[in-house]
């Protein structure tokens, strides 16, 4: 990840030295994932060929790659606290589980992103990506518990795992069955 970083300040440095700033970064999603681009826009008067623009964000999207909205390899995820949540619940705890076969290991997971929303707070796993050049069985992997602390409280709104939403996990059981909604608060 320190690489990606660093290759990334190269490239932003690069187009410094073309001429240009960052002043800001976007969201880009393929059918694959997510990443963060940065934006370059000319720095005055100066003229920068437009090849030298588009060599500068082209080899910026290679670099940031796609994903899961995170830099590591999608999950899903179920509550682990699920009873145990309310309205002012700020703390859930996650069971994480790699989507991808590998020998039914999940492997360490990263920090969640948390999307707060009106009607729901979405809540996208991920998980180091696995070593290269290894054979890895489909047998089904074990689930990670992970807490994750909210900014505020969850309110009246679902908590969903953001992977069922257009990301590889889309289409699967445990996105389909539910629209990825692992909780929702139940009148009763």
């Amino acid at each position: 990840m320190s690489g990606l970083i660093g290759m990334t300040a190269n490239v932003l440095n690069s187009a410094r030295s073309l001429g240009q700033r960052q002043s800001r970064t976007y969201q880009r999603c393929s059918g694959t994932g997510c990443g963060i681009v940065p934006i370059v826009k000319p720095r005055g008067r100066l003229s920068t060929p437009r090849t030298g623009r588009a060599v500068v964000v082209i080899s910026a999207l290679m670099l940031a790659g796609c994903s899961t909205g995170g830099p590591g390899e999608a999950a899903t995820w179920t509550t682990l606290n699920g009873e145990a949540l309310t309205p002012d619940s700020t703390h859930v705890e996650l069971g994480v589980t790699r989507l991808g076969c590998a020998s039914g290991k999940t492997g360490t997971v990263l920090d969640p992103v948390v999307r707060f929303e009106a009607a729901r707070v979405v809540i996208t796993a991920s998980v180091e990506p696995l070593p290269q050049g290894v054979g890895y069985n489909c047998q089904g992997n074990d689930s990670v518990s992970v807490g994750v602390d909210l900014d505020e409280p969850v309110g009246q709104r679902s908590l969903v795992d953001g992977t069922c939403h257009g990301g590889e996990a889309a289409n699967t059981a445990i996105c389909v069955d539910d629209g990825g909604v692992r909780w929702k608060l139940t009148r009763g």
